[in-house]
């Protein structure tokens, strides 16, 4: 057997031959062909599987596989499959329906027919964006249980000086007359686009007389609602995170609610029709579903009672969607609901540590030290909160918000040259997205992989630039800044293993899309700099971009570009490993040394290379000399006469210790690692309150990057020294 896998529901809910599908790390050696996986469930009956490799390691074997499958759950269950090298049962192909090019929903042939569809923009002048160009249509998946297909096109102005490009990605799936889209569009233009509306209009047909059904309210998540049915044609309207209202479009308020809504909309004859539904509207409010009797329309910025929308160049934004016909209200209601939680394989934390895909984690169920884990969910929980404060209306997070903190530390030490002027957002820092996933990873706990996701694919589209007159920095992503786009591009700011690691996680084409922009940049930026721009932590989270990037589309050329920074890093640490501050004085930089030897262990881990074992070991004992204070902590270092220590470098030493003890079988480092994690831990416990910036990301993120060292120190048996 090659591992053991779960799937569990979530919402209450029976579901029926539901799609399941997910990304799962092997160990190297062990699967050369993904077609040669088969999977059994409880009672040791074979499963029909669809498998395809991600990545693969040095020898050809998959490191990486996208499995397919479909699994009959009752509500709350849990179920346990084997996955082993044998021959799965095969499919044909299964061919898509009703895709037309230059469309972003599919014409299905149901009770109440899709008849078309077509992206609707006006612009903040009220001149209704007419001209528009359809893109090719691509086939991204085909197997037997799930085919997806990307259409894509570009709605012009006017004057055609701006463009508002989308891509629609339809998964259909085998057995089922419902679609899911993931649709995104992105601004292209050289200065902002302000738009009064922005909608995906689906053209129906539906007969006189018929009727019409909305979502009622949801509180908690799985509660029983009773759908609102209606005569006359409506809308539900968000207008925040807590106030949804269904409305018909006569004015009457038929429903009002001050609680998240499942949103959806139905056009229906008796109790039998065709909805639309979008996934996750309270969270990226405003947002209005509308329904008459020729279409159903999502207006992703609707123009009733809200401000323009403003695109920076190169900005985009995805939503889900959901097309689907139904046989009563009731089984709609269930069906949006279940399509809010996303259903992936696990594996236990020890396959993914014996994968080896990943630095390795602690087990949850073997911490000696249960504030640890105490520690963590309240660094995650300070997070979730913190963001859903804001919101809440208090710093409205809204349309192009969602997924990102308010970065309070910055505002308060405002440098509009850097960030803008304004409300700073965070852009990720420090890999927020990545944290979550780490955490998913080790615990199965699905509020970790929720917000993963919703950060990584806030990360992709709105923090990374896609569009715009530099074409240097399409790929880049601005640091914290006013709405995401109003600061520097530097390498010391730009984080990819969070949107790799959902990507590998998801099968999410987007993310791989991105990630391929991104991996464009970071290549030209790694080949085409001086070696000296590779010092300090510019140089380090280049590399872990690099690799990152490698792992999740493996490319060879990203390890090459990523050879070169190692050069860099490695000039840079012969050097003394310093930085330059005012008034022209090199200081020896712990923290930025640490970052970069993160990246040459995640290169190292990737390449087996004797320049990074050789880089990783000078640079370990050159920062166990230089970087520590007379407490023997590793200090961060502002000029010759202030030294300061804090969570920043402690965190940060602990993956390097952890790589060099692996590399070294010297405990030495996991004993100096115990001395730094005491003091992180305390300053952690001690700075988490709530309404603090100091509950977000930060606090969380740098436990996700200490597991491999706890594990380290667990398998010595140090782990209760803590």
């Amino acid at each position: 057997m090659i591992a053991t896998l779960w799937i569990k529901e979530h919402d209450g809910i029976a579901r029926r031959s539901f799609p399941v599908t997910g990304g799962l790390a092997l160990g190297a050696g062990i699967v050369f062909d993904a077609g040669r996986l088969v999977l059994y469930d409880e009672d040791k009956q074979p499963v029909p599987l669809q498998a395809q490799a991600l990545t693969h390691w040095p020898d050809g074997s998959v490191r990486w596989v996208l499995v397919d499958l479909q699994a009959d759950l009752a509500a709350y269950e849990t179920r346990q499959f084997h996955l082993d090298h044998g021959q799965s049962p095969q499919l044909p192909p299964l061919s898509p329906t009703g895709v037309v090019d230059g469309e972003p929903l599919p014409r299905l042939e149901t009770t109440i027919p899709v008849v078309g569809s077509y992206v609707h923009v006006v612009d903040a002048d009220g001149r209704q964006w007419t001209a528009r160009q359809p893109g090719p249509t691509v086939v991204e998946q085909r197997n037997g249980l799930r085919t997806t297909v990307c259409t894509s096109g570009a709605v012009v102005a006017p004057h055609g000086d701006k463009r508002l490009l989308w891509q629609a990605r339809t998964d259909f799936f085998l057995g089922h007359p419902w679609t899911r889209t993931r649709f995104t569009y992105i601004a292209e233009s050289d200065e902002d686009i302000r738009l009064a509306e922005l909608a995906v209009i689906v053209l129906t047909d539906a007969p006189a007389g018929a009727g019409y059904c909305f979502a009622g309210s949801l509180a908690p998540w799985n509660a029983p609602t009773q759908p609102v049915n209606s005569s006359q044609p409506g809308a539900i309207i968000q207008s925040d995170a807590n106030d949804s209202r269904v409305v018909t479009l006569d004015g009457e308020v038929l429903y009002e609610q001050t609680l998240k809504n499942r949103g959806y909309v139905g056009v229906q004859v008796g109790n039998r029709g065709l909805a639309l539904g979008l996934a996750e509207m309270w969270q990226s409010f405003p947002k209005e579903l509308q329904v008459t009797p020729e279409s159903l329309q999502v207006m992703l910025w609707p123009a009733t009672g809200t401000p323009d929308l403003v695109l920076s160049p190169g900005v985009a934004r995805t939503h889900t969607i959901f097309l689907a016909p139904y046989e009563t209200p009731a089984a709609l209601d269930e069906f949006m609901t279940g399509m809010n939680t996303p259903i992936l394989p696990q594996m236990a934390v020890e396959d993914w540590n014996r994968a080896g895909v990943l630095p390795a984690l602690l087990p949850p169920a073997d911490t000696t030290v249960p504030y640890i884990e105490a520690l963590t969910r309240a660094m995650f929980t300070g997070f979730t909160t913190f963001t859903t404060r804001a919101n809440a209306g208090v710093w409205g997070l809204g349309e192009l918000n969602w997924g990102d903190f308010r970065a309070e530390s910055y505002e308060a030490r405002q440098v509009p040259g850097v960030y803008g002027e304004g409300i700073v957002w965070g852009n990720g820092e420090a890999q927020v997205p990545y944290g979550f996933l780490v955490q998913y990873l080790r615990t199965g706990r699905i509020e970790y992989l929720l917000h993963g996701l919703a950060c990584a694919r806030h990360e992709a589209d709105v923090d990374t630039i896609h569009a715009g007159s530099d074409p240097d920095a399409i790929g880049g992503q601005h640091v914290h800044s006013v709405d995401h786009t109003h600061g520097v591009v530097t390498t010391s700011h730009e984080w990819t293993s969070g949107i790799a690691l959902a990507y590998l996680l998801t099968g999410d084409g987007r993310l791989r899309a991105v990630l391929c922009e991104s991996g464009e940049h970071l290549v030209r930026v790694a080949l085409h700099s001086p070696l000296d721009a590779f010092q300090c932590r510019d140089g380090g989270w280049l590399l872990i971009g690099l690799c990152a990037c490698y792992e999740a589309l493996d490319d060879e050329r990203y390890l090459q570009a990523g050879r070169r920074v190692l050069t860099g890093i490695r000039h840079w640490i012969k050097r003394g490993a310093t930085t330059l501050l005012p008034p022209a004085m090199h200081v020896h930089s712990p923290v930025h040394l640490f970052i970069a030897l993160t990246g040459v262990a995640d290169y190292l881990r990737l390449t087996a290379d004797e320049q990074a074992r050789q880089t990783l070991l000078e640079g370990g004992r050159l920062v166990l000399e230089r970087g520590r204070d007379e407490a023997g902590f590793f200090f961060i270092a502002d000029g010759p006469s202030y030294r300061t220590t804090g969570r920043w470098p402690t965190c940060h030493s602990l993956p390097v210790l952890s790589a060099l003890y692996e590399l070294t079988g010297d405990r030495e480092w996991i004993e100096v690692g115990l001395h730094q994690a005491r003091l992180m831990l305390r300053i952690l416990e001690a700075q988490t309150r709530w309404g603090q910036e100091t509950n977000w990301a930060q606090g969380g993120i740098y436990l996700a990057y200490a597991f491999s060292f706890f594990e380290s120190a667990r398998r010595l048996g140090l782990l209760e020294d803590l």
